[in-house]
């Protein structure tokens, strides 16, 4: 298992632009992701990690001016959840790129993902983007909802 820390704000993957009839991805994102991926770069393992992996990342977003009164200071000093943009699967988009090649050779090889968004403590370390990503060790059984082979819930005509 490999965890580690970054202190950068998250980012939401921003959709592709297009330009004389060729997509291309802003120069925004492209320069976020290459400093996310510097700063990831010293946890990286010696070789890619293979097989099917399990990803979970919490993404801390700045506390808004809004929630730093002291009335709210006094209530809820720590970890916020976040119910605002950007969504949660552009959050791990935007990491899952970034960590591409460094810690696995494709994204497509990550089975289960958690991604969590939250506004910083009052005193804490600030924004910043927590993973941690493992090897999934064992098959898990799957669960089936009613019976696949059951028609009796098909409408009659």
């Amino acid at each position: 298992m490999v965890s580690f820390s970054v202190p950068i704000v998250p980012k939401g993957k921003a959709r592709h632009r297009t330009a004389n009839g060729r997509a291309y991805t802003p120069q925004k994102q492209v320069h976020w992701e290459a400093q996310f991926a510097l700063f990831s770069s010293q946890y990286k393992p010696a070789q890619p990690m293979e097989g099917p992996l399990w990803v979970e990342i919490v993404a801390v977003f700045p506390r808004p001016k809004r929630l730093r009164r002291k009335v709210d200071v006094k209530e809820r000093p720590g970890l916020l959840p976040m119910d605002k943009k950007p969504d949660c699967d552009n959050v791990g988009k935007s990491v899952l790129d970034s960590l591409q090649t460094m810690f696995f050779r494709d994204d497509c090889t990550i089975t289960s993902l958690k991604v969590e968004k939250y506004y910083e403590e009052i005193t804490g370390e600030g924004p910043r983007i927590e993973i941690k990503l493992g090897f999934v060790e064992k098959k898990r059984p799957v669960e089936v909802i009613g019976n696949a082979l059951d028609c009796t819930l098909a409408p009659h005509f």
